[in-house]
């Protein structure tokens, strides 16, 4: 998948399995096909599930509906379930007036806050609600809150599917996709976060990141930590700049950047990407790792 400097790389399986959902949903409306409403999408936290599936809504020019996990939390009866039904409709009107190609609902966390956790999980009636709501989607998409509806994909993203309720995540339903990031894909998005440094170093740095979180019996390194490395060489730019500038006048922005495009542009940064990694990291092995690490 090709991108600017400034994008984030994809993973090609994840792209198609997003992609693939909102357009088996989108050409089923009205048709007679009928794929499943609702995408699963599930792994470990870091991974990149929400952020992807946005990059990947965006790509298509579908106009994304937000449902956060702790929105689904009230102490009125039936309110979650009807906020649902109300996004759904809004999304509904989003295309009404050709605002976007398409429309899809986003449902973060969702296991998180519904899910069946054992002894501490609360057996609320707004939790049986929600799965009321979600099911009555993707049985009938087409008529919510007493109004006809066109066919609104929905993604949901989570670390355990297990938890939720079973008629729920049925065949049918729910179409579910484990995300698990090969080493090649985190290689490749770790090279598009840090796109400032050669791409040799960036490899080199992700492979001993793998082996040290192996080691530790880590299943997979976040992807989050990329984005973290990268805030942390960011925030010693701004930090540098402002030692030297503590007018922040008019002209602060465009001089800014210059020193940002300049710092990249000559730093030597296979030194500060190591010191951010180990101090991330916080294991004192890990800058053997990465100098011994000649893959």
């Amino acid at each position: 998948m090709s991108q600017s400097s400034e994008e984030v790389y994809i993973p090609e399986r994840f792209e198609k399995a997003v992609t693939l959902h909102l357009l088996k949903n989108k050409l089923a409306d009205g048709k007679n096909i009928n794929p499943p409403l609702i995408l699963g999408i599930d792994g470990l936290p870091g991974t990149g599930k929400t952020f992807q599936c946005r990059k990947v809504i965006e790509k298509l020019d579908f106009h994304g509906v937000s449902i956060a996990g702790s929105e689904l939390e009230s102490k009125e009866a039936g309110e979650p379930a009807m906020l649902i039904e109300e996004r759904y409709i809004d999304a509904n009107f989003t295309l009404d007036r050709r605002a976007a190609k398409g429309a899809a609902i986003i449902m973060d966390d969702l296991d998180v806050f519904i899910g069946d956790w054992g002894s501490g999980t609360q057996y609320t009636v707004n939790r049986q609600f929600i799965f009321g709501a979600l099911m009555a989607l993707a049985d009938n998409p087409y008529m919510v809150g007493g109004q006809k509806t066109r066919r609104i994909p929905i993604i949901i993203t989570g670390n355990d599917f297990t938890k939720l309720y079973e008629p729920l995540t049925r065949p049918g339903r729910f179409e579910r996709f484990t995300w698990i990031p090969g080493k090649e894909e985190i290689i490749a998005v770790a090279s598009s976060i840090l796109n400032f440094a050669d791409k040799g170093i960036v490899r080199r740095l992700v492979l001993a990141l793998i082996d040290l979180y192996q080691k530790n019996d880590s299943k997979v390194i976040p992807i989050s930590f990329f984005s973290h490395l990268k805030t942390m060489l960011i925030d010693d730019i701004i930090w540098d700049y402002y030692q030297n500038n503590p007018v922040l006048d008019d002209r602060a922005n465009d001089k800014f950047k210059v020193h940002f495009n300049n710092f990249f542009e000559t730093a030597n940064l296979q030194e500060e990407l190591l010191n951010k990694a180990s101090l991330l990291s916080q294991r004192t092995t890990f800058d053997v790792h990465f100098r011994g690490n000649a893959r």
